[in-house]
């Protein structure tokens, strides 16, 4: 059991057990509709490039391309942000920079599907463990976000106390009702407006214990989350040491609400890298319930007490380690429930979906036997070794550069794309695996190349709210 008072110890030990927990959360956005949306974590890039528009459609002109909008408070106008067919990000028929509106904890915004099908956006980041988070209300609607990832009711929150008034979730007609919803919720933005006739600053504090986990960027460390084809993608760096192993830990947003002492499954164990970067896939679908989005979190298998249970499974799921002992700060239950919102019965010691989950041994940096390709994302100048992009490692862009990177006995994974090039392995003891739409119209492919889809393609919308209306008088 948790102790409420704990002893002051060295952070030696914390630095090298257990990361800063991250998650993801998955948006449906149905075609030719507005969703709202928030950022509920810390991302680890928060350029609007990074976080939004390598997952929208782009096209030759603002009508058929998808957008992003984002109120101005000042001036009390959209600003509304599409991306162009090559990627570039544009503001009417003017270009903006990648790094320009950043989506950080708390920012809220629409999305707008101007396409046939329905998309889905994915938002992820690190859990926000600052002990407050502050944010500026000017004195007329603000479109927010709540910045920490958990739901909690209006009255719980900072907002009564700043003239925070007319408090509702967005619908064809924003700030109507001056009514505040019972909870805000993960991923949900929501209008207000304060009182004041000048800016108030919104202080807001943390509302979960963060003592557990540590304040520096030691590995282990969660440092990318994306969704790919057949799963969820999650980056670990690690300390480098082949000998060192590492457990995952994963709990769903079910309850919508995060809880740091309680609740997390042993999604993976044992995991060993034999380089710095651990990619580690999780199969297990996101739950269907709104908002659909699971939170993580690394640590190091060390036994301080020689038990047999990695300290990291003695704390977060058998609940039978004074964290003090293990080398953390906190771990006192006192605000488990602050919110006043349901956390749900504490999980089992062990996951049915560790069965489910695998290590993907294969794309590991070193002598890996995959070489991704993706058109859309991709740069030759990467190393093709992971679907994503984390430093100088991701998918290559051509398939050329690609086939020039595999050798005899690798396979070559190519992403969906239109690729102005062949797919010609003839000779060559390389394999190739398409897991996009891949059309090689006009360059000896014969066409577009059959595909498989997404597994979370059919999986039922909850929670989201569409509106064929503006959100907002421009």
């Amino acid at each position: 059991m948790f102790l409420c008072v704990l002893l002051a110890v060295s952070h030696g030990l914390a630095d090298s057990l257990v990361s800063r927990p991250a998650g993801i959360i998955r948006i449906a956005v149905p075609p030719q509709s507005l969703i709202a949306a928030a950022q509920p974590f810390d991302p680890w890039d928060a350029s609007l490039s990074a976080v939004l528009f390598d997952q929208l459609t782009g096209s030759t002109n603002a009508t058929s391309a998808d957008h992003v909008l984002f109120w101005d408070a000042v001036s009390q106008r959209y600003c509304r942000i599409w991306k162009s067919q090559d990627g570039q990000l544009m503001e009417g028929e003017t270009p903006v920079e990648p790094s320009a509106y950043g989506v950080s904890p708390g920012k809220g915004f629409y999305l707008q599907n101007n396409q046939s099908f329905t998309q889905h956006v994915c938002l992820a980041g690190e859990i926000l463990l600052d002990a407050e988070h502050e944010t500026l209300l000017p004195p007329a609607f603000s479109l927010a976000g709540y910045p920490y990832a958990t739901a909690i009711p209006v009255s719980n929150t900072a907002l009564p106390a700043v003239g925070a008034e007319r408090v509702n979730v967005p619908s064809s007609t924003p700030c109507a009702v001056p009514h505040a919803p019972c909870i805000l919720v993960p991923g949900q933005p929501f209008w207000l407006s304060v009182t004041d006739a000048v800016p108030v600053l919104w202080t807001e504090p943390c509302p979960y214990e963060t003592g557990l986990f540590p304040t520096n960027e030691s590995p282990p460390r969660i440092a990318d989350i994306r969704v790919i084809p057949n799963g969820i993608a999650v980056s670990i760096t690690t300390s480098g040491d082949p000998k060192d192993q590492y457990d995952v830990f994963s709990q769903d947003f079910t309850t919508n609400r995060f809880d740091p002492n309680h609740g997390w499954s042993l999604a993976a164990q044992d995991l060993a890298s034999t380089g710095t970067l651990l990619l580690w896939l999780d199969t297990t679908p996101l739950p269907s319930r709104a908002p659909m989005g699971r939170c993580y979190l690394a640590a190091s298998t060390i036994d301080s007490d020689g038990n047999g249970i990695p300290d990291g499974r003695e704390i977060f799921i058998h609940q039978s380690m004074d964290p003090s002992a293990a080398g953390l700060e906190g771990g006192a239950t006192g605000n488990s429930d602050a919110a006043g919102v349901e956390t749900g019965t504490p999980s089992s010691l062990s996951s049915n979906a560790v069965g489910t989950n695998i290590l993907i041994n294969a794309v590991q940096i070193l002598d890996g036997k995959v070489i991704y390709v993706d058109q859309r994302a991709g740069n030759d100048a990467l190393s093709g070794r992971i679907p994503f992009v984390s430093g100088e490692h991701g998918p290559k862009r051509s398939i050329r550069a690609g086939l020039a990177a595999a050798a005899a006995g690798d396979t070559v994974v190519v992403g969906g794309g239109r690729y102005a090039e062949d797919l010609n392995v003839a000779g060559r003891d390389v394999g190739v695996q398409i897991t996009g739409d891949v059309d090689l119209t006009g360059h000896g492919g014969g066409g577009a190349v059959n595909t498989t889809e997404l597994p979370w393609d059919d999986m039922p919308v909850a929670g989201a709210e569409s509106s064929t209306n503006n959100p907002a008088k421009e």
